[in-house]
């Protein structure tokens, strides 16, 4: 569980650390990093490698 907080914590620092033109692209990228990782552990639970 600590690797995905650990995940999610990193994937966040990146968006935080860019500036956004709009409240729009701000939600963009913090919906496909949200999907992106989702998919990420999606694919642990089925015994994938990331």
């Amino acid at each position: 569980m600590d690797d995905i907080i650990n995940m999610i914590h990193e994937e966040f620092q990146g968006v935080k650390a860019a500036h956004f033109n709009s409240v729009d692209d701000a939600i963009k990228v913090a919906a496909s990093s949200l999907k992106y990782l989702y998919e990420q552990i999606e694919d642990k639970k089925e015994g994938k490698d990331a």
